[in-house]
């Protein structure tokens, strides 16, 4: 259950204790070019260790989980 303390009725969720699972369900909420709030579900994907991307960029850290949920232009992390 998550409590609201914000007026509008916008919510803190608070954080996975462990990773995903290949498969799992999941959702990406955003506000694309105009948009107000928007939702798109998928699954994971894929769970990638920082050291997958050594070769490709140094700056890379962490675990990266990979989704097939659709992410809109606008918003953040999209092209």
């Amino acid at each position: 259950v998550v409590q609201c303390a914000d007026a509008r009725n916008w919510c803190v969720l608070p954080l996975a204790k462990e990773l995903p699972k290949k498969g799992e369900r999941v959702v990406a909420f955003g506000a694309p070019e105009g948009l107000d709030v928007t939702a798109s579900e998928g699954s994971v994907s894929a769970i990638r260790s920082s050291d997958k991307f050594e070769g490709f960029n140094k700056t890379v850290e962490g675990t990266w989980i990979q989704t097939t949920t659709s992410i809109s232009s606008g918003n953040s992390g999209s092209h």
